[in-house]
């Protein structure tokens, strides 16, 4: 009888070319990462698309199944696919969402599953899209001492969570006339309100309107409503937004009549000013100032201003403390 060492035969066993089975743990499935911005959605509106940024952690052949409903227990709209697809790096799923018929006052649910070819569930991703606060007009003497709060004005996507940002106007110095000390210039550093938001700022226009009845302004062109219109744009510091004027604009040096385009004799310039001997035609006459679609929620917003000044301090530069002065383009 032939006997053999324990050892020899541990490392005869060693040295076969043996292919053991692999037991792959859960945390090698892929997973995946969804990413997207998404603007205000009102109640049923149109239906809207959203693009997805979509991240698997390794490649994989899998097929999306998305669901859209008021929660994720009920379900009432679903995109669910026959083929599969291969994925290895970020890329892009767009998908449309049936607001028309089903974005309510609650908004919608939205899930994301990626499976298998076999079907086995690999990742599921679900987020609420809310409907944007609607549209109002606002009047800044009404919002002096506590902000306008408009909610969902955008859904952000990020990582595993997703985040409903909100936006605020509040106008703490809002005062009803142009605080101007002389007849010289329409100087807009009066006028102003704070907007907090972690979007940045939008709006679709804005402008300084008048109603010239008695032609103060002959040279800039009226409306059939005697309206005059300037535009206007509004700047973001530290939450504070501003205005200004949006344009060069021309004005006559010795009578400071304004123009809005270009016209002999006129010099540019970046001011507005009012034209000589018209003060008694101006003051405390109502002007306007209307910025469209502001924010996220798109709300107008409306100032109605005197235009006061007590004293009169203009003038060519030869005989005043102020004149006008060309600017470059």
């Amino acid at each position: 009888m032939k006997y053999f060492s324990f050892s020899f035969l541990l490392l005869l066993f060693e040295s076969l070319p043996i292919d053991l089975p692999v037991v792959r743990p859960d945390e090698e499935k892929p997973t995946f990462t969804v990413s997207a911005g998404i603007d205000a959605k009102q109640v049923f509106q149109d239906d809207f698309t959203i693009d997805l940024t979509i991240t698997p952690s390794k490649s994989a052949k899998i097929k999306e199944v998305l669901k859209v409903g008021h929660n994720s227990g009920d379900y009432y709209y679903v995109v669910n696919p026959n083929t599969t697809k291969n994925v290895k790096d970020a890329y892009i799923s767009q998908y449309t969402i049936p607001s028309r018929l089903y974005f309510d006052e609650n908004g919608c649910y939205i899930s994301l599953s990626f499976y298998a070819e076999n079907g086995e569930l690999y990742d599921q991703k679900g987020w609420y899209i809310k409907p944007v606060t609607p549209s109002i007009d606002i009047y800044p003497e009404n919002y002096i001492n506590t902000p306008y709060t408009a909610e969902n004005i955008y859904t952000s996507l990020t990582l595993r969570s997703y985040l409903s940002l909100n936006e605020t106007f509040q106008f703490p110095d809002y005062i009803d006339y142009f605080n101007i000390d002389v007849y010289h210039r329409l100087t807009l550093d009066s006028i102003s309100f704070q907007y907090t938001s972690l979007r940045a700022f939008s709006y679709s226009g804005a402008s300084l309107t008048y109603y010239d009845f008695d032609n103060v302004f002959p040279y800039i062109e009226h409306d059939n409503q005697h309206r005059i219109s300037i535009p206007l744009s509004i700047s973001i510091n530290n939450k504070t937004a501003s205005f200004s004027y949006r344009d060069v604009m021309w004005v006559h040096p010795k009578t400071l009549r304004m123009s809005l385009t270009e016209k002999e004799g006129f010099v540019r310039t970046r001011h507005f000013y009012m034209p000589v001997n018209k003060k008694s035609y101006l003051l405390e006459e109502k002007m306007q100032i209307t910025v469209w679609e502001a924010g996220g929620s798109k709300n107008d917003i409306h100032y109605e201003l005197s235009y006061l000044a007590s004293r009169d301090l203009i003038g060519d530069c030869n005989n005043s403390d102020y004149c006008v002065v060309e600017v470059d383009s």
